[in-house]
């Protein structure tokens, strides 16, 4: 069956705009607990290692199909994760000096 052509009054417009509207504030509300738990927790991973704090970013995507006579608003929503771990790697041109201190801040061997 071909879809046919479907105007589309102000009136209806409108309420489909105030039913996303609607639909995305009770999206954003049930899912507030978990963004704000995972913002905080990027939050403090951003001040345990000196770097600025990271915004929460989130989507909303909403969508009117007149062919199921269906209105539909998702969200989604990311904050940035950085882990860092770093050592020196020993030179392996530079034998170890018995009592100097390596790159961990070790004794060498032979003490």
């Amino acid at each position: 069956m071909k879809s046919e052509i479907t105007t589309i009054t102000n009136e209806r417009f409108a309420s489909f705009c105030e039913t996303l509207a609607e639909q995305a504030n009770t999206v954003i509300h049930e899912r507030a607990d978990k963004m704000l738990e995972t913002w905080q927790e990027s939050m403090q991973e951003a001040t345990e290692n000196d770097e600025d704090l990271p915004p929460l970013k989130f989507s909303l995507s909403c969508s009117v199909d007149l062919a199921k006579n269906r209105v539909e608003t998702k969200i989604s929503f990311a904050t940035r994760y950085t882990l860092t771990e770093s050592d020196e790697l020993p030179d392996p041109n530079q034998p170890e000096i018995p009592g100097m201190e390596t790159a961990k801040g070790k004794k060498g061997a032979g003490k």
